[in-house]
């Protein structure tokens, strides 16, 4: 299942699209952002602690919590996946959808 906005295809943060999920560029996040980034707040730098695979600006990429490696969030990169790594401050990711919501509860209901 997938979601749409700001013309941004993205695929939805459910379990039947872990394989999806698992294709896109990572952008792990300590715990301290995770309940930010769930509330709908785009990622920022000083959050992140590990930018996994090459991917360009504009890419849709997974947000997952530095924990359990679980995706909380899927948005848009602002910057290429090595420029990030040596930004030290900054947004960074668009959030375009998360955990718990409207996309999730949708997805819930219908069961996907």
């Amino acid at each position: 299942m997938f979601g749409e906005r700001g013309g941004v295809v993205f695929p939805l943060v459910v379990e039947s699209n872990g394989e999806v999920l698992d294709r896109l560029g990572v952008v792990v996040v300590d715990r301290g952002a995770v309940p930010r980034i769930v509330s709908g707040a785009d990622v920022m730098r000083p959050g992140v602690v590990e930018v996994v695979g090459d991917f360009s600006a504009g890419s849709v990429v997974v947000v997952r919590d530095e924990v359990h490696k679980k995706p909380v969030a899927v948005g848009r990169a602002l910057y290429d996946a090595d420029v990030i790594r040596g930004m030290e401050r900054g947004r960074v990711v668009e959030n375009l959808h998360y955990v718990d919501d409207r996309f999730w509860k949708l997805a819930l209901r219908i069961k996907v």
